[in-house]
């Protein structure tokens, strides 16, 4: 019975963490995007040199984009992973409607 509990108190980690993971990856956009001097939604410009500050902020975005995932299919039926999951869905959709439409 205690491997059912700690499975269980597992996945509910795993779900919370998937709601850190999302806003992470969303404040992380920002903090890239602030950093771009072309603006939030728009290509880097290819004469301006890229900062190292601006590839540790895509990294984090990335890296907490794929954990957001990863938890939140891992913790599914949870509500913190399907708020993760759907915040993650919209707002990457939202991304790239600003940046395709740029």
């Amino acid at each position: 019975m205690q491997s059912l509990s700690s499975k269980r108190d597992l996945k509910n980690l795993a779900g919370w963490l998937a709601l850190v993971c999302a806003t992470s990856s969303i404040l992380a956009e920002q903090v890239s995007g602030s950093l771009n001097p072309a603006g939030i939604h728009s290509p880097w410009p290819g004469v301006v040199p890229r900062p190292w500050s601006f590839d540790i902020a895509v990294w984090w975005r990335n890296l907490s984009f794929l954990l957001t995932l990863i938890l939140g299919f891992y913790s599914l039926p949870r509500w913190q992973s399907i708020t993760a999951l759907a915040l993650t869905i919209v707002y990457a959709g939202y991304s790239y409607f600003l940046f395709a439409s740029y």
